[in-house]
C-alpha cells in the first residue's frame, strides 16, 4: 500500500518527474504569476493556495495529478474570482529539489574528490531534470564530516567557500536555476 502525504497526490510534470504537492509550493507560483500580473503583494495567494489544497485532498481521487491538471484546475478558479490575468501567468515548475550535502559527504567517506565528484553528478543531474530551485543542505555538517573534526575551523571555512564556488559554477551552466545553501 502506498500513503499518500497528507492525503494529498503527487504532481507529474511533463517530462515525467514526480514531486510530491505542496500547498506553500503552490502559493509561491500564484505569487509569482500575480506579480508578473501586475499585482504585487496579492493578497489571495494564500486564500486560493489552501482552497486548492483543501480541494485536493477531499474531492480529488487520484494519486497523480499531472502539471496540465493542475494549471487548469488553478486557472479554473482564477478566472471564477475574477483573475484570469493572474491564470495566464500561472506555470508551475517542479518543486525546490533538497540535496543533503551531508549525505554526500557521508557517501565519499574522507576522500574529498569524491565528495566533488558526488556534489557534481547529483547537481547535473537535477539540472537536466529541469529543476528550477536546488537546495543544498546541512553544509557545515557536510564540512565537518569531510575534514574529521568536532568544531568548525579556518580549514573548514575554507572547504566552504570551495564547495560554494564549486556548486556556483556548477549551477551557473544552466541559466535559471536558483540554488539555496543551508
Amino acid at each position: 500500500m502506498i500513503a499518500l502525504i497528507d492525503d494529498l497526490p503527487v504532481v507529474q510534470f511533463e517530462n515525467g518527474c514526480i514531486s510530491a504537492f505542496r500547498s506553500e509550493w503552490l502559493r509561491q507560483h500564484l505569487v509569482k504569476a500575480a506579480s508578473q500580473a501586475g499585482y504585487r503583494d496579492w493578497w489571495l495567494a494564500d486564500h486560493v493556495a489552501r482552497s486548492v489544497t483543501n480541494y485536493l485532498i477531499t474531492q480529488y481521487s487520484s494519486a497523480v495529478l499531472s502539471a496540465v491538471e493542475l494549471r487548469q484546475s488553478v486557472s479554473e478558479v482564477l478566472v471564477t474570482i475574477g483573475y484570469a490575468e493572474i491564470a495566464t501567468h500561472f506555470a508551475p515548475t517542479r518543486p525546490a529539489r533538497d540535496i543533503s550535502l551531508l549525505e554526500l559527504a557521508r557517501a565519499s567517506g574522507p576522500f574529498e574528490l569524491t565528495f566533488f565528484r558526488l556534489l557534481r553528478e547529483t547537481l547535473l543531474r537535477e539540472l537536466q531534470e529541469n529543476t528550477a530551485e536546488i537546495c543544498l543542505t546541512q553544509l557545515h555538517l557536510a564540512i565537518k564530516e569531510i575534514l574529521g573534526v568536532k568544531l568548525f575551523t579556518n580549514e573548514c571555512a575554507a572547504l566552504r567557500d570551495e564547495i560554494v564556488a564549486f556548486s556556483r559554477s556548477v549551477i551557473a551552466t544552466q541559466h535559471g536555476t536558483n540554488m539555496l545553501i543551508r
